[in-house]
């Protein structure tokens, strides 16, 4: 998931990485975004 942060500026909510998330951290995934401009 690192990747496509890097690639796409975001996470996609349904990728399988987030799938797993004992601690809830990964929510919301607007957390998940950054404004790099790449």
């Amino acid at each position: 998931a690192p990747h496509a942060l890097l690639a796409m500026g975001k996470v996609d909510p349904l990728h399988p990485d987030l799938a797993v998330d004992p601690l809830g951290i990964l929510r919301p995934p607007s957390k998940l975004t950054h404004q790099l401009p790449l």
